[in-house]
């Protein structure tokens, strides 16, 4: 059969199925979200229990401990980012009529296309960059300063923030939640704009400054997997962009 051209660049088989609709695909989504911090908070007080933290301390404490702790942070990141990356494949597998890979778009960029937005991506980090430096602020947040110095296995950090993160975000908002919400009513803008708010709330511990750019790089991610049909385009952009970052911090210290 042929192809039907999409507004977002990319084409898709006319045999193709359709992918689970607005509600379907934001309730699913939403599940994904509750395994990701039940999952989380789990693997949180099994830390806690690990290490005899003092009882006594009250929650605040308890709280800035953990999200400040980068040992904790790489081995929850590393499982959350497994189970639900996982769960989200066997959603997109359960819909019947449409692959996996065509359901997240499992396909390789052109290198012209990818190159292009790999370079937009660079640019816009490196302005919020020099936003940032003008401002007087680090440009890098604190939480993960704090979190390399306490990394103890600095490699499996960064196995966590340059891999498991990326997949699992890429996976939910460029994979599943963009492919369901962009054959409805909010189209390509909508759509981008949309799941990079709801990507913003994931990162709800940094302050306005640093949600104000990662909303910027989501936008860049969502333009980019739209315009090369591929969510290879915005995860390796994703790890990109972390691994710098976390670099920062390592010629830091």
């Amino acid at each position: 059969m042929g192809e039907v051209p999409q507004q977002s660049g990319e084409t898709i088989a006319t045999h193709s199925g359709k992918p689970w609709g607005f509600w379907g695909t934001m309730g699913f989504a939403i599940l994904v979200l509750l395994l990701f911090f039940l999952v989380q908070t789990l693997v949180g007080f099994g830390f806690l229990y690990s290490v005899e933290y003092e009882s006594e301390t009250g929650a605040e404490q308890t709280a800035q401990f953990m999200m400040g702790n980068g040992l904790l942070l790489a081995v929850a990141t590393c499982t959350t980012g497994v189970i639900c990356t996982l769960t989200i494949l066997l959603l997109a597998r359960l819909r019947r009529g449409i692959s996996v890979g065509d359901y997240l778009a499992l396909t390789m960029p052109t290198g012209r296309s990818f190159l292009l937005w790999l370079g937009i991506a660079v640019a816009v980090v490196f302005a919020t960059d020099a936003i940032r430096v003008l401002a007087g602020r680090d440009m890098v947040p604190e939480f993960l300063v704090e979190a390399y110095r306490s990394a103890v296995y600095p490699p499996l950090l960064w196995l966590a923030l340059v891999i498991a993160a990326p997949v699992f975000e890429e996976f939910l908002f460029r994979g599943f939640l963009f492919r369901g919400w962009m054959e409805t009513r909010l189209r390509e803008t909508g759509t981008i704009l949309l799941t990079s708010a709801t990507w913003c709330l994931l990162h709800f511990h940094y302050d306005i400054a640093e949600l104000l750019a990662v909303l910027a790089l989501g936008i860049v991610l969502g333009y980019s997997r739209s315009r090369t049909g591929s969510l290879v385009t915005p995860l390796v952009i994703h790890a990109l962009v972390n691994l710098l970052a976390i670099m920062q911090v390592a010629l830091l210290e």
